[in-house]
């Protein structure tokens, strides 16, 4: 007869974890590398009931800056540049274009010219990663606009085109509350596909040091570019259908994230536990 095993606890207080959760919030490092920092005092852990629960907001903390020093690491050897993380503001557009050219082979002025209006009305809709030595040469950008939910959906279903956006329609980020982002531009720089996950933390970051005052409720893309369509992929973006006369309807090129569902995308979901993390520590001041 097949002997059976003790079946592994996964009940834990608010902000702790279980070891096999633990090492599922620790990935992609090892459950090794996991036991090391819990020894050394890097992450907090705790006796429970039948054992041992870890914090889930010290786990996620080390675990983000021992990848940011993996990829340092891996700059080193693989010669890639140093890179600084910073929103794009008006005066870098030229640099935007040079690496739009290197990507799709043309520049699109007139995207550019309405791209600083935008940012003229809230400097925070696009992040990017710029040469560390040298701001005007940027190796990529992602874009999440700000805007009321009617007119996302409308760009998406091709009643407005991108670009008829106005600056009045921009939202800033002075009040507190939900907001639906439109993710408009995914630029990376070919030789450096890494620096997308880099992006991304960062925005992240940003999002993180902000809530609950703020926090996102939905993200849509519209993808257009084969840059779009791997990002859709990487963060697990749904399809977007709508109801129309005869059932749903699969809107083309189109597709959204609900940030009240539990995430399919390991980055995202990562990114919902330091949220939960944060509402667990200003409930227990």
């Amino acid at each position: 007869m097949r002997r059976r095993g003790r079946i592994p606890r996964t009940d834990a207080p608010p902000g702790y974890a279980r070891f096999a959760k633990a090492v599922e919030l620790f990935q992609p490092l090892s459950k090794n590398t996991l036991n090391y920092r819990v020894r050394v005092g890097d992450i907090k852990t705790e006796e429970y009931e039948h054992g041992k629960i870890y914090e889930i907001d010290s786990l996620l903390k080390i675990r983000d800056a021992l990848i940011e020093e993996q990829f340092k690491e891996s700059i080193k050897k693989r010669k890639v540049p140093d890179v600084i993380l910073d929103w794009v503001k008006p005066e870098d557009v030229p640099s935007g274009l040079a690496l739009d050219q290197i990507v799709y082979h043309e520049m699109f002025l007139a995207s550019a010219e309405v791209y600083m209006a935008w940012r003229r009305k809230n400097p925070k809709i696009s992040m990017a990663a710029f040469d560390a030595k040298d701001r005007r040469v940027r190796y990529g950008y992602i874009g999440l606009i700000p805007l009321p939910e009617p007119v996302i959906l409308d760009v998406l279903m091709g009643r407005k085109d991108e670009k008829e956006i106005t600056p009045d329609e921009i939202q800033t980020y002075d009040e507190p509350g939900e907001y639906t982002l439109l993710a408009n531009s995914a630029v990376i720089h070919p030789d450096y596909p890494e620096l997308a996950n880099i992006i991304i933390r960062g925005i992240m970051k940003f999002w993180i040091d902000q809530y609950p005052e703020r926090r996102i409720k939905r993200i849509y893309a519209q993808t257009v570019s084969e840059q779009g369509r791997a990002l859709a992929k990487k963060l697990y973006l749904g399809p977007l259908y709508i109801m129309g006369d005869n059932g749903l309807i699969r809107v083309e090129d189109a597709y959204v994230l609900d940030m009240q569902e539990k995430a399919v995308s390991k980055v995202i979901r990562q990114f919902q536990e330091r949220l939960k993390a944060k509402e667990q520590q200003i409930q227990e001041k």
